[in-house]
C-alpha cells in the first residue's frame, strides 16, 4: 500500500521495501486457504466490511513480534535496549510498549498461554543473541493489510552485533498450520545520537480510525 493510503487508514506508515529475504521471491508461503484468507483480508483493507476487518494495530492493539521492530511513523521505531546478566529489555517508542527476553534459562510457559508479544527464551552464540519467541496469540499480523499467522507461531531472531553503531536483525517465522514452509525476514538497526531523548509515543490516545472509517458518531457527538 502507498504511504497515503497507510496515513488515512490508520495514521502511521511503514518501512517501505521488502524484507522478506527467504524465499527468494519475497512473498510469505502460505498454504492455499490461507493465500485466500490473505487476499480477502488485503482487499478489505481500506474500506473493511467489519471493525475485525481492520488492522489490529490501527484498533490500538499491540504490535507482535517481529512487527514491533518496524512499526512506526515514516522515521520507523526506535528502540532502547537495556541489558542485564539474566535479562533484555526492548523499550519502543511506537505504543510505549516493551519486551523482556529472559536468558537465565527458565523453562517456557504452558503452551496454552497465549500472548500479544509472545514469550522470549534468549541465548547468546558469540556476538549473536538467538531468541526463541513462542506462545504467540492468532490475533497479530505482519503488516497492515492481513499478512497472518496461527498461535501455533515460533519466531526465530537472531541479533547480530555487526559493529559499533550496526545490529543486523534476522527472523525465521515457522507455523505449519498456515505456511507450506518457514520463511525468513531481515532487519538492519543503526545507532542513533546517543544524546537522543526516548519519547513515548502514545499512538493511541485519542484514537478515531473506527470511527472515521465507519462513520461512527464520536462520544462528544453522542
Amino acid at each position: 500500500m502507498e504511504p497515503e493510503e497507510d496515513r488515512k487508514v490508520t495514521g502511521s506508515t511503514q518501512k517501505r521495501g521488502r524484507a522478506i529475504v527467504d524465499p527468494p521471491d519475497g512473498r510469505i508461503p502460505y498454504q492455499p486457504w490461507a493465500a485466500e484468507r490473505a487476499r480477502f483480508l488485503e482487499a478489505q483493507y481500506s474500506k473493511p466490511a467489519r471493525p475485525d476487518l481492520l488492522d489490529p494495530v490501527a484498533r490500538c492493539f499491540m504490535e507482535g513480534v517481529p512487527r514491533i521492530l518496524y512499526q512506526g511513523g515514516q522515521g520507523g521505531t526506535t528502540i532502547r535496549i537495556l541489558q542485564t546478566p539474566t535479562q533484555i529489555a526492548t523499550l519502543h517508542e511506537y505504543g510505549h510498549h516493551y519486551r523482556l527476553i529472559h536468558l537465565d534459562g527458565r523453562p517456557p510457559l504452558r503452551e496454552t498461554l497465549k500472548l500479544w508479544m509472545g514469550s522470549s527464551r534468549g541465548r547468546w552464540e558469540g556476538d549473536t543473541l538467538v531468541v526463541e519467541v513462542t506462545n504467540h496469540n492468532d490475533r497479530t499480523w505482519f503488516d497492515q493489510v492481513g499478512s497472518f499467522h496461527s498461535d501455533g507461531m515460533r519466531v526465530i531472531e537472531r541479533w547480530t552485533v555487526a559493529d559499533a553503531n550496526r545490529i543486523e536483525y534476522r527472523a525465521t517465522i515457522d507455523d505449519p498450520k498456515v505456511y507450506t514452509r518457514p520463511w525468513t525476514l531481515a532487519l538492519t538497526f543503526g545507532r542513533d545520537d546517543p544524546g537522543q531523548e526516548h519519547w513515548e509515543h502514545a499512538a493511541c490516545e485519542g484514537n478515531r480510525v473506527v470511527h472515521v472509517i465507519f462513520g461512527l458518531p464520536f462520544d462528544h457527538e453522542r
